[in-house]
This record gives C-alpha cells, sequence and structure tokens, in this order.
C-alpha cells in the first residue's frame, strides 16, 4: 500500500527502543522527540523527591536513613583492566602438574631410601655388638693367658734347671702373645664397627629430620654407604676367624697324621698303627683343602672390602655383597659358625638403602628439571584491555569500543542528534 508507513516499536524493561528483527525487514522506523524521551533514563523532578523528616502532609517523620545512611559516594564511572593468563595456551598448566607429580615421586623415593638405610644400619649396628662381644672374649681370654705366662716364667726362674717348667714357660709366653695380639685386633675391629654405625644412625636421623626430599636422599645415601663399609668390615672379620680356624684345624690334622706316621715307622708290621696313619693323612689332606679354600674366600672379602672404601653408591653396596658372600664360604668351608652373624640380611639391606638413595636422588634431579620447565611459562600475564562503565549512561566499552547492542547504540545516537535538534 503505497503512502502507508509502518511503525513498529518494542520498549525493552531498561526503558530503550527495539526494533525486533523478525519484522524489521522492509520496515521504515521512525522516532520522534517524545519516543527519545520515554527510551532515555528517566530522571525525577525535584518537587517529587523525598524529604528526609517530613510526610506528604508536612508531618514530622524519622529519617529514612537512620544511624547516619551511607557516607560511601559510588563513582559515575567504573574501571578495572582485563588480563588473560598466557600460560593455559603453552602447557603452563601442564608443567606444574609434572612438577607437582614429580615431586610426589622424589618425596615417596627418599622416604624408602629412608626407610632401607635405618635397616641397613640397625644390622650394622647389630653387626658391632657382636664384635664387642668378641673383643671382650678375646680381652678376658689375653689377660689370662698373660697371668699365666707369668706365673709360668716365676716357676722356671725358681727353678731354671728344670726342662719341663722352662717349656711351660716359652709355651705359655707363645700363647700369651697370640693372645693379646687377638685382642687388640677384635678391640680394632669392634671400635671401628661402633664408629661407622653411630655414624651411620646419625645420616639416618639427619634423613628422617630433613624437610625435602633432597636432604633426605642425600643422607640416606651416606647412611647406606657407612652401613656398606660397615657390613663388609664384619665380613672381613667374619672370613678371618673362619680362616684361621679353618688353618688351626690343618695344622692339628698335619701333627696328628705326623705322629701317625712316626709310629707307623716304628712299628710298620702292625696294621692298627698303619691304619690310625692312613686316617690321619686323609683327614690332614681334607683340612689342609678346607683351610685353602677358606683363606681363598678370606681373601675374596678383603679384597671386596677394599672395593667398598674406593667406590660409592649402588657400587659400594655390591661389592659389601659380595664381601659377606665370601665370608660366608670361608665359614662353609672352615666347617665351623659365623663369629658375625645376619651378614647376608644386612649386606641385602645395604643395596635396598643403595638402590633407593639412587632412585630418589633421580627423582630429585626430574623434579628440578620439572620445576624449570614450569618457570619458563611463568610471567606472561597479558593485558587484553580496559573495559569502561558509565552508570549514568549505562555506556559499556572495552578499549574505547562498544560493547552493547548496536542498534540500541545507534538508537541512542539518533535519539541524541534530535533532542539536541529540538525536534
Amino acid at each position: 500500500m503505497k503512502g502507508i508507513t509502518f511503525y513498529l516499536f518494542v520498549i525493552s524493561a531498561t526503558g530503550y527502543l527495539f526494533i525486533c528483527p523478525a519484522l524489521a525487514k522492509d520496515l521504515i522506523l521512525e522516532v520522534s522527540k517524545n519516543d527519545c524521551r520515554r527510551a532515555v533514563r528517566h530522571m525525577p523532578s525535584a518537587d517529587v523527591a523525598y524529604k528526609p523528616g517530613l510526610d506528604v502532609r508536612g508531618r514530622w517523620v524519622g529519617a529514612a536513613d537512620v544511624g547516619g545512611g551511607s557516607r560511601i559516594k559510588l563513582p559515575d564511572v567504573f574501571e578495572f583492566n582485563v588480563n588473560v593468563d598466557i600460560r593455559r595456551y603453552l602447557g603452563g598448566p601442564e608443567a606444574d602438574a609434572a612438577a607437582a607429580s614429580t615431586a610426589a615421586i622424589a618425596a615417596d623415593q627418599a622416604k624408602s631410601a629412608v626407610t632401607a638405610a635405618s635397616t641397613a644400619v640397625a644390622a650394622v649396628e647389630a653387626a658391632a655388638s657382636e664384635a664387642q662381644v668378641i673383643a671382650d672374649a678375646a680381652n678376658i681370654d689375653s689377660t689370662s693367658t698373660t697371668a699365666n705366662a707369668a706365673n709360668a716364667l716365676v716357676e722356671h726362674k725358681a727353678d731354671p734347671l728344670n726342662q719341663e717348667k722352662k717349656d711351660a714357660a716359652i709355651t705359655t709366653a707363645a700363647a700369651a702373645a697370640s693372645a693379646s695380639a687377638l685382642a687388640a685386633s677384635t678391640g680394632a675391629d669392634a671400635a671401628v664397627l661402633q664408629r661407622l654405625s653411630k655414624a651411620g644412625r646419625v645420616a639416618v636421623d639427619a634423613a628422617d629430620k630433613a624437610s625435602n626430599a633432597v636432604d633426605k636422599a642425600a643422607n640416606a645415601t651416606a647412611a647406606s654407604e657407612l652401613a656398606a663399609e660397615a657390613i663388609s668390615a664384619a665380613a672381613v672379620i667374619t672370613a678371618t676367624a673362619a680362616a684361621d680356624a679353618a688353618a688351626t684345624a690343618a695344622s692339628e690334622a698335619e701333627a696328628t697324621a705326623a705322629t701317625a706316621l712316626a709310629a707307623h715307622k716304628a712299628d710298620p708290621s702292625n696294621e692298627a698303627k698303619e691304619d690310625v696313619f692312613t686316617a690321619a693323612t686323609a683327614a690332614a689332606t681334607i683340612a689342609a683343602s678346607a683351610a685353602a679354600a677358606s683363606s681363598a674366600n678370606a681373601a675374596a672379602a678383603v679384597s671386596s672390602a677394599t672395593i667398598v672404601k674406593s667406590t660409592s653408591g649402588a657400587a659400594r653396596a655390591t661389592a659389601a655383597k659380595t664381601a659377606t658372600t665370601a665370608a660366608a664360604e670361608a665359614v662353609a668351608a672352615s666347617g665351623g659358625t659365623a663369629v658375625i652373624s645376619n651378614l647376608s640380611d644386612g649386606a641385602a639391606d645395604t643395596v635396598s638403602a643403595a638402590s633407593a638413595a639412587i632412585v630418589s636422588s633421580d627423582a630429585n634431579t626430574a623434579l628440578v628439571k620439572a620445576f624449570r620447565d614450569a618457570q619458563k611459562y611463568g610471567g606472561l600475564n597479558m593485558a587484553v584491555g580496559k573495559v569502561r562503565f558509565d552508570i549514568l549512561t549505562g555506556a559499556l566499552t572495552l578499549n574505547g569500543q562498544p560493547l552493547t547492542d548496536p542498534d540500541q547504540a545507534m538508537l541512542a545516537r539518533v535519539c541524541q542528534e534530535k533532542l539536541k535538534k529540538g525536534f
């Protein structure tokens, strides 16, 4: 219908005039001055404004702002910056998670290292106690033997022509010297084990009290190395004692065979003496073989103990384990019993401690790397722009660009022009 103009006005709850998108096609929008007045913010007249202390009839009432009211004056314009954390898009959260996970692993491994080291040191403490018992017994024997030698010497001096007393003085003096040397040796061995066990316990306590995984691992490593040295020393003590016992047994068997041989030679037709000689000779051969095997294993234990002192970490623990194996074989070859027990268990604990400490150390290294990787993404907070909101006009902008509805903004501009011109 030519000449007919369609007008469609939709007033929103905010007081602004909108064009309905579904019906606006091919329609002509005309905005009057009155329409613009209805679309803008309502400003009440001064004569209808509330007056504190008076009602509509002019009678006195209590003020609305009892207690003084709010003294805070809000600004007409609010502004704030919008920032974006670039780390979220560059792997920052993943790096943080990796660091946290690695830290947990390092802490777990450090705890395991401390536990294993403590068990190893406990084995060392037990070995030190056994070594001290041996040293105490050797010292008592040395005191007694020395006293016997002194008495034998006094009797010999009193009767110098008595050959029996002379021989007794010589024999007891040799025994006293041997016992004294053994007491000194076992005492020194016990002292070494005591020193190592105490140092190991100090390291374990330090590891247990450490507040971070790095210190725990370091002290656990120190404890395991001390334990390895102590265990290898105990293995040498045991192996040497076994070899000495085997050598003594071989010497005694050889002497018995020699005596049997002399008796057989004196009476070659005596079959009984010949049988005794044959058996003694066989026993001497077996004893000599056992002594040789025990001595070889003792030497292996000593060699492994030397390696222990020149290595560290897992290599030291492995060498200590080898020393205990050699000691066990030396004891088995001698046919006797170990002077210090549970060395194998102690060595196993030492190996576990060393392994756990190494794993913990590796985890700590990985932890450092993980945190360094995480720090690469630090300080990447970027300012996107500034948001500005005008309470009086309702204008909302980002970096000066409007964030309100484009049609609404267009209507505001049209009304602004009409009201300025007085249309």
